[in-house]
């Protein structure tokens, strides 16, 4: 019984994670423009001109401005995606009477595309209905593949990162409840990201196992391997860095140098 209701629990702060971290995103956007002092900031842009082609566009936009432009870049990303698998279940939609298979495989590729659509949306509550609907029609497993790249990886890993540069700015001079503030959008991104992931890896699984013996699924793998690569070595790099908030006395960790020494220093 204390099993089941830690599980529902366990369950419950899973789906209050999901959903709280576009809003923790959006809001750390926000406050980043009144954290920020402008000591901190000039600290931020000088620290970014150096680096290579994208270093001076980062130094003009600034910490906060960069938070931003992300986050709109990012939402503007989705919409995109979020249109094509629109047209994808009205089109599916169109030609379901005139389907000879529209009992199963044309009925499957509907509700698919509705679920990868309120996945994108964040819509958590829709999704687990047409999750539900979808495994109803026992054709295909139902995945995430649809949101993977832009939802699970592309959304949470930009903002993770500039939201650890922000912290470790902000760490000895922001009041407590702005500094809890970024550390929970933080904790909120890597785990959106990696509750994402675990979700996706029987489907890499099966992906792999399909291409290995029938040649099968061999897009699926060559665009979303990529991403899953890049979500490890980002989530590896982060980690690193948000350990040097506590680590390093400046509270700054340059992966490539060292821990970053300030002038007072």
């Amino acid at each position: 019984m204390y099993v089941i209701e830690a599980f529902k629990s366990l369950l419950w702060v899973s789906k209050f994670m999901d959903a709280v971290d576009p809003d923790t995103d959006a809001i750390t956007s926000a406050a980043s423009w009144h954290l920020l002092k402008p000591a901190q900031a000039s600290r931020f842009e000088s620290s970014w001109q150096s680096v290579g082609v994208v270093g001076p566009a980062v130094a003009f936009l600034g910490l906060p401005g960069m938070i931003t432009s992300a986050w709109a870049i990012i939402t503007l990303y989705q919409f995109t995606q979020l249109w094509k698998f629109y047209k994808a279940a009205k089109e599916a939609i169109d030609a379901w009477p005139g389907r000879a298979d529209h009992h199963y495989y044309g009925r499957w590729v509907v509700w698919i595309a509705m679920h990868h659509i309120v996945d994108i949306s964040g819509l958590t509550v829709m999704r687990a209905t047409l999750k539900s609907v979808v495994s109803e029609q026992d054709l295909y497993p139902v995945d995430r593949s649809g949101s993977f790249f832009c939802k699970l990886v592309l959304e949470p890993v930009p903002n993770a990162w500039f939201s650890i540069s922000l912290a470790s700015l902000i760490v000895d001079t922001a009041d407590t409840i702005g500094v809890a503030s970024v550390f929970f959008t933080i904790g909120t991104s890597f785990y959106f990201m990696w509750n994402g992931i675990a979700q996706m890896i029987p489907v890499f699984c099966r992906w792999t196992r399909n291409y290995l013996s029938h040649g099968e699924n061999s897009e699926m793998l060559v665009r979303n391997v990529p991403a899953l690569g890049f979500a490890v070595l980002a989530s590896v790099a982060m980690l690193c860095r948000l350990a040097g908030i506590w680590r390093c006395q400046s509270h700054i960790l340059n992966l490539t140098s060292g821990c970053a020494c300030l002038e007072s220093e």
